[in-house]
């Protein structure tokens, strides 16, 4: 049990599960409490120490996807963006090192996904033949994340303190979402009893996943004064989005060929889970500290 543990039993489960773990609140915070009293007690510039708070916005970008697209007639491009708010509070006992608690949660969310070539922005006709008939009346993929809570650690590398560098651990739920809906339709004959089009079977398939994330991350930034209180934050960084869905795989015909006036061979394509295991998400974020 450790502390983080707690914080997410308070911020992202059910709050009666904090009581649970209640036992453990000193076992769990004695190592930050001796790190604190080393760091201010054993330093001789810890007398000059700060705590701030910050919030601000950030953009984020995750490629996950880039796998042949519907029977392979193109490439597939996911990708998740977003628009976070973010805040967190950092202390710094010592000149050129600061520890911290950060979260964020979501403002803008959405992603880009494709089944034939290029982007998807709803289902695509051309990608299903025999007069449309294979068309799906609903296509839908998305992938979400939701807020999140963390920790972090900062160190100044320069004699100004303008630039950081931020090691940090965050953790958040990632939902993956996908919906399929055809309508089954009858065989058509022309009217020498040949078969016209053959039958199409109906498909309702919709999936839900969501999982828990763990994500370290590394970012570089600059803190620039505005006064004796405020400073303006900005910083670009990288984290290892850790995912592991349990994914789903689905074959759905979406074409026939005749062979014959009477024999015909439907075509195939698979629709799987795009969002599986490791990812980088690159983010910019921008803010403002007020220090005391």
């Amino acid at each position: 049990m450790t502390g983080l543990d707690i914080f997410v039993a308070l911020i992202l489960e059910n709050p009666k599960k904090l009581f649970m773990k209640f036992k453990d609140w000193n076992r769990a915070l004695l190592p930050f409490v001796l790190v604190l009293c080393v760091s201010l007690y054993s330093h001789t510039k810890s007398v000059a120490q700060f705590t701030y708070i910050n919030a601000g916005i950030g953009y984020g970008v995750m490629p996950f996807d880039s796998r042949p697209g519907l029977y392979g007639s193109g490439t597939d491009i996911a990708m998740l963006r977003q628009l976070r708010l973010h805040g967190g509070i950092m202390h710094r006992p010592l000149r050129n090192f600061a520890f911290g608690l950060e979260g964020s949660m979501p403002l803008i969310q959405g992603n880009n996904f494709s089944f034939a070539s290029g982007s998807f922005n709803g289902w695509n006709d051309s990608s299903f033949g025999a007069a449309a008939r294979y068309v799906p009346t609903t296509l839908e993929y998305t992938l979400r994340q939701s807020a999140s809570i963390g920790v972090f650690g900062r160190a100044y590398f320069t004699r100004n303190l303008l630039f950081f560098v931020d090691v940090r651990y965050n953790y958040s739920v990632m939902t993956e979402a996908f919906e399929f809906l055809r309508p089954g339709r009858a065989p058509e004959f022309y009217s020498n009893g040949d078969l016209r089009y053959p039958e199409v079977f109906a498909e309702d398939i919709n999936i839900s996943e969501s999982i828990g994330v763990h994500i370290p991350g590394l970012a570089l930034g600059c803190s620039l004064p505005l006064s004796d209180f405020f400073t303006f934050d900005a910083q670009v960084g990288v984290d290892l989005m850790m995912m592991n869905f349990d994914g789903f795989f689905f074959w759905v015909d979406y074409d026939y060929r005749m062979v014959n006036s009477s024999w015909y061979e439907v075509m195939i394509t698979p629709l799987h889970n795009k969002a599986n295991g490791n990812k980088v998400l690159i983010h910019f974020k921008t803010g403002f500290s007020y220090f005391f």
